[in-house]
């Protein structure tokens, strides 16, 4: 499947889904994005930030090249490959269990 959500001066919260591969494109401008990530999905995020809060790492993220990634990724069934893009904004990922 695939996902396209952008903000603009505003908030927006997804619960990404574990039962298909998903490609997407995330974009917020003076607002905020909360991703919910299933265990079971592997997901990698390609980031472009400008003047933004985004700690991939602190979600337990894994910096691999140019992409953070789930330490599942590469064993997954299933996988997100996410672009995003933040402008004075902030994008956080959290775990199933803490959404």
């Amino acid at each position: 499947g695939s996902l396209n959500v952008a903000t603009n001066l505003g908030s927006a919260y997804i619960t990404l889904g574990d039962a298909s591969d998903l490609t997407g494109h995330l974009e917020t401008n003076l607002g905020s994005l909360a991703v919910c990530v299933p265990a079971d999905l592997g997901v990698s995020v390609t980031s472009s930030d400008s003047l933004s809060s985004s700690d991939f790492a602190e979600a337990g993220l894994i910096r691999n090249g140019n992409a953070w990634q789930t330490t599942n990724y590469l064993v997954a069934a299933h996988r997100a490959t996410l672009t995003v893009d933040t402008s004075l904004g902030s994008v956080e990922f959290k775990h199933a269990g803490g959404c």
